[in-house]
């Protein structure tokens, strides 16, 4: 099934009618550049959003989903259930993202 049509869900519980086929994960971490983040530290300072860190972490989130359904698609998997989302700061200036949740596969009823 390609990448794109897969189901993706945070219910903790899988569709009737399926195959558990596994873990799956989507992970990013991006950075942004010094002018950035001095950027983001004088804008810290005055209050307001920080757009350029708001702006880094949808740009992991995006990619850690892509990377999520490509890793499910490569499964066979119909879709992902059960998904959790983690982020955190590894380091001043970064975005890290992580996406697991578990693939299922609908199971033919003939």
């Amino acid at each position: 099934m390609p990448q794109g049509n897969l189901l993706l869900s945070t219910a903790a519980v899988a569709p009737d009618n399926t195959e558990i086929l596994g873990i799956v994960q989507g992970i990013c971490v991006l950075s942004r550049s010094i002018v950035s983040d001095m950027g983001a530290a004088f804008r810290n300072t005055t209050g307001g959003e920080l757009k350029t860190y708001t702006a880094l972490l949808d740009q992991a989130l995006n990619a850690a989903r892509e990377r999520l359904q490509k890793n499910a698609a490569d499964m066979g998997a119909d879709g992902v259930f059960g998904i959790n989302l983690a982020c955190s700061n590894v380091a001043t200036g970064t975005a890290e993202v992580v996406l697991i949740g578990t693939a299922f596969k609908f199971i033919s009823q003939i």
